[in-house]
C-alpha cells in the first residue's frame, strides 16, 4: 500500500514506537506500488530495473535490494563456524504482560551440534503504557540474578529453533527452510516472524543478512518508514508491517551499512505506546557456551 510521506527536512515521530524511536529525517516521500507479480512473499526474484523506481522514488523491495547488496562485514564475520562453534546473541525485551511490564535479558548460544545455553535475567514492573527503560534500568536487568539452561537438556530435548545451523545463505533456500522447520506454508507475514526470531537467536554472517534483507524484500505491506534512533541512540532505517486481520504494527530498525536489525517494536494499531520492545545488543560466534558475546 502506497503511502505519502513528508518531504524532506520535515521530521516526525514514527506512530508505533512514540518516543521509543524517533525519525531523524524522513527520507522517502511515496513508495512505488509493487506489480501483482512481486507480491507474493515466496518470490525470492531481484527487482527488474522496470520496478527500481518510479519517477524517482525508491521502492521498498528496491531499497532492500540495494542494501542487500551493499552491506558491509562485522568483526565477527571474519569467525568460522569451525573455529567459533556456537552462534551467540545478546537481547533485551520488555513486554506487557497481563498488568506487569515484563524486563527480560537473554544471552543465547548454540551450535551445529545441538547444545546450547540460554543465560535469562528478569526484572517484572509495574504496568506502565508510557515507560520506556533508561539506563539505569537496562543496567539492573542486565545485573539481575541470571537462570541458566544447558541443552541438550536431561531428556534429551533441545533448544527450539526457527532453523538449524548452518543458516543458508541464498534467499531461497532461507525461505524453504523457515517455511518448512515448523510445518507452515509460506504465507503474507510469516517470513516476517520468521525474519525476527532469526534476529532474536541466531548470529547472521554478512552472506546471511544479505539473504534476509532479499527475503524482507519479499514480504507484503512491508514499507519503508524513514531513519529512526532507538533508546541507545543507535539510528538506522526503519520498516513498518501493518497486519490489519490482527490490528498489529511491526517495525524493524535496521542498519543500513551492515544490514544488522538494531531494534524490533510491535504495537495496536492506532496506540501511541507500543506492547513490545526489543532491542538488539551483541552478537557475535565464540567458542564456548560461557564466552561472552562482542558488540
Amino acid at each position: 500500500m502506497s503511502r505519502t510521506r513528508p518531504s524532506p527536512g520535515r521530521r516526525r515521530p514514527i506512530v508505533v514506537l512514540a518516543a521509543t524511536l524517533v525519525t531523524l529525517t524522513a527520507c522517502a516521500t511515496t513508495e512505488a506500488p509493487r506489480p501483482e507479480s512481486q507480491r507474493h512473499p515466496c518470490s525470492v526474484d531481484q527487482p527488474s530495473p522496470s520496478t527500481t523506481a518510479v519517477d524517482g522514488i525508491v521502492s521498498t523491495q528496491a531499497r532492500l535490494a540495494a542494501m542487500a547488496d551493499t552491506i558491509t562485514a562485522i568483526p565477527a564475520d571474519t569467525r568460522t563456524a569451525a573455529a567459533y562453534p556456537y552462534s551467540a546473541v545478546h537481547t533485551q525485551q520488555w513486554s506487557i504482560t497481563g498488568d506487569t511490564i515484563e524486563a527480560h535479558d537473554v544471552i543465547i548460544w548454540r551450535a551445529a551440534d545441538g547444545t546450547a545455553r540460554t543465560n535469562t535475567r528478569k526484572l517484572a514492573l509495574h504496568r506502565d503504557p508510557a515507560h520506556f527503560p533508561d539506563r539505569a534500568e537496562r543496567q539492573r536487568l542486565a545485573t539481575a540474578p541470571a537462570q541458566i539452561v544447558d541443552y541438550p537438556l536431561a531428556n534429551g530435548a533441545r533448544l527450539d529453533a526457527v532453523i538449524t545451523e548452518p543458516v543458508p545463505h541464498d534467499p531461497r533456500a532461507m525461505a524453504d527452510a523457515l517455511s518448512t522447520q515448523h510445518g507452515t506454508v509460506c504465507r503474507r507475514h510469516v517470513l516476517f516472524d520468521r525474519y525476527l526470531q532469526l534476529a532474536d537467536g541466531f548470529y547472521l554472517d554478512q552472506p546471511a543478512r544479505a539473504a534476509t534483507l532479499r527475503l524482507l524484500a519479499t514480504i507484503p505491506d512491508l514499507t519503508f518508514d524513514g531513519i529512526a534512533r532507538d533508546l541507545l541512540g543507535r539510528t538506522g532505517w526503519a520498516f513498518v508491517l501493518t497486519r490489519p486481520g490482527q490490528h498489529t504494527t511491526d517495525t524493524i530498525v535496521i542498519d543500513p551499512a551492515t544490514g544488522v536489525p538494531l531494534t524490533a517494536a510491535t504495537a495496536e494499531a492506532n496506540a501511541r505506546h507500543p506492547r513490545r520492545i526489543t532491542l538488539y545488543l551483541e552478537r557475535d560466534r565464540t567458542t564456548t557456551r560461557e564466552q561472552p558475546p562482542n558488540p
